[in-house]
């Protein structure tokens, strides 16, 4: 399904960003600051970006995981543009002539092109009635939680629509104990935060938290033994975190674990999940090997 493209273009032949472009996924979830630039190959568009503190490298805060969204999203927000383009290049009479073919057009049941409705839009500032599509739908919600943070609860990601990663999503909590979800954002040089992604209604956002509150609170409201995972070899680089334990079993591995003293961290949902420090993996492996031949002779 094409996306619905915005496109802001730069004054200034000589750079080689060439506009931003916002686009509306569903009609109800807007992605903001994708950048189109021109290089040695063409046109090509790059996602909202956050540089690494650690290495200073940069890092897509939004990215499609599929070749094919990839290529369709860059293809809309080329295209569009072109289009834009076309469009201010023409005298005041042929820009009359093209808005007056378009609503002709439309009245007598011709389907615009993509494109074509875009720039329409875009000229008049206005949204068409069918924007107001389905839903969205937020998957694989993963978040690392806080405490003693202030504010912050919980950082993490989803994945929205089986098709766009959206990282650096935040679960909140306000002065009056209330939870709520924080997109990622920039900061201008006026001090104004700006969304690089959102639901755009009101219903869609209900629809967001949800997915997201409801992931954190069901990893709030989690058992957990030893010492918190987070803590375990002081920094991540330091442990191992073994997933989807069964529950029964792993409570033999802790109580193993609690007898030779290791330092473990766990957390029990509906599987467990088990970090141990770096240096102790192998004796965790070893009781996780003889607790297995036992159960295999029981």
């Amino acid at each position: 399904m094409p996306n619905k493209v915005r496109i802001y273009p730069v004054d200034d032949e000589e750079r080689s960003l060439k506009a931003f472009a916002s686009v509306s996924i569903n009609g109800t979830f807007a992605i903001n600051s994708i950048r189109l630039y021109a290089g040695e190959n063409g046109l090509f568009i790059q996602m909202p970006q956050e540089k690494l503190r650690y290495s200073g490298e940069y890092s897509d805060i939004i990215f499609s995981i599929t070749a094919e969204a990839r290529k369709q999203l860059n293809d809309d927000v080329i295209n569009t543009y072109l289009a834009v383009l076309q469009f201010n290049s023409m005298t005041d009479d042929e820009k009359m002539n093209f808005i007056s073919e378009y609503e002709i057009g439309s009245a007598v049941g011709r389907q615009p092109t993509d494109t074509e409705k875009a720039v329409y839009e875009m000229i008049l500032n206005e949204d068409s009635p069918d924007d107001n599509g389905e839903m969205c739908s937020y998957t694989n919600v993963q978040l690392r939680l806080f405490e003693g943070k202030e504010s912050l609860r919980a950082i993490g990601q989803f994945t929205l629509n089986d098709t766009y990663v959206v990282k650096n999503v935040r679960v909140m909590e306000s002065a009056e104990k209330n939870l709520y979800v924080s997109m990622p954002c920039r900061q201008d040089r006026y001090g104004e935060y700006h969304d690089y992604a959102y639901p755009v209604t009101a219903e869609e956002r209900k629809n967001l938290e949800h997915a997201v509150i409801g992931k954190y609170r069901i990893l709030a409201d989690a058992i957990t033994k030893g010492m918190p995972i987070s803590k375990v070899g002081g920094d991540k680089n330091n442990r191992r975190l073994f997933s989807n334990l069964n529950n029964l079993f792993a409570e033999k591995i802790i109580a193993e674990l609690e007898e030779r003293n290791i330092e473990y961290g766990a957390r029990i949902e509906d599987t467990t999940s088990i970090a141990v420090r770096i240096d102790d993996i192998p004796i965790f492996k070893s009781i996780f090997s003889s607790l297995k031949e036992n159960k295999g002779d029981d």
